[in-house]
């Protein structure tokens, strides 16, 4: 079993997204592939991620994509958060092997978001010990991707890829006091500051991926920017390699 590792460095927000598929850069047949992707993310929030995948003979890949994340804006403002989510790429129709002008694969993620430090906040920004219920919530991601591989050479690989999906985030808040140090999440009408929030977006992205073979490796680079739903326009970088 070939297996993939990968470090992949972000330029800006890069989480649900990382669900990336692996299997873009192996022939449908190949051998099985197994992937282990590092990432870090900027922009309206901060923080790491660590992606685990298999990808089964190039028809399809299943994974877990988590991240740690603090937020720096918005209504979760000052709070760490740890995302979960299991997703998996099923690559319906090859180009290589069914003689069609383009790929297709259809992605699937269920998002689970632990919230954490909604601590006490003073009038002079500094914060106590003191602990306010932080919010959860969960979201869906569905949707596709349409590629083309072409090979340069015989060492180099241009996969440009479109990403469009449905992107949903469901969160609960349970707390609206004024000095927690996320922003007042409820509203006067709101019971004891709860309150359920759902918000609908899209996904669409445009990702240039590059793959370089060296001996028995490829390594690869992918640029991409777009609009990934909750979490806004992106434009952002990953490198890592394939064993």
């Amino acid at each position: 079993m070939r297996k993939l590792t990968g470090l992949c460095f972000l330029t800006a927000i890069l989480l649900a997204s990382s669900a990336n598929a692996q299997s873009l850069f192996i022939d449908k047949g190949d051998d099985s592939t197994m992937s282990v992707t590092l990432g870090g993310a900027f922009g309206g929030l901060y923080g790491g991620s660590l992606d685990l995948s298999y990808s089964y003979r190039g028809v399809f890949d299943v994974g877990l994509a988590t991240s740690g994340v603090h937020f720096t804006g918005g209504d979760n403002k000052n709070l760490n958060a740890l995302n979960l989510m299991p997703f998996v790429n099923v690559h319906a129709f090859r180009s290589d092997v069914d003689e069609l002008p383009v790929s297709i694969s259809f992605l699937l993620g269920v998002e689970k978001v632990l919230y954490a430090s909604n601590s006490l906040k003073y009038p002079d920004g500094s914060t106590g010990t003191g602990q306010y219920a932080p919010p959860n919530g969960w979201g869906l991601l569905v949707g596709g991707t349409v590629y083309r591989r072409f090979e340069i050479g015989t060492s180099m690989l241009f996969i440009p890829e479109a990403v469009l999906g449905y992107d949903f985030m469901y969160t609960r808040y349970y707390s609206n006091a004024v000095d927690q140090s996320a922003p007042s999440v409820g509203d006067s009408s709101s019971v004891n500051g709860y309150r359920e929030a759902s918000k609908h977006s899209g996904r669409a992205l445009a990702r240039l991926n590059l793959g370089f073979k060296s001996g028995a490796h490829i390594y690869t680079v992918t640029p991409y920017g777009g609009f990934q739903g909750s979490y806004g326009t992106v434009v952002g970088l990953m490198a890592g390699f394939v064993l």
